[in-house]
């Protein structure tokens, strides 16, 4: 598992618990890798935040509670 996938994932679970919306989360990743210093030729997206958040839906060995997922999907009207 890479560094970035770790902090996005990381993110991404804040972001569900307290409803953030995905371009918000985009955003804020975005921030933490600029700040790093790293290289962000493709800046991460909301759609990529959508796509982490089915990922970790279909993933049968994710963790993640699945419905918090999906619910986080329905409040902001993606599914």
């Amino acid at each position: 598992m890479s560094m970035s996938g770790c902090i996005v994932r990381s993110v991404l679970e804040k972001a569900v618990k307290y409803s953030i919306t995905p371009d918000d989360v985009a955003g804020l990743v975005n921030n933490i890798f600029n700040n790093l210093e790293w290289d962000n030729d493709c800046p991460y997206t909301s759609e990529d935040v959508i796509n982490e958040v089915d990922h970790e839906i279909k993933n049968k060995y994710s963790s993640v509670n699945k419905q918090a997922y999906i619910d986080y999907l329905n409040k902001f009207n993606i599914l």
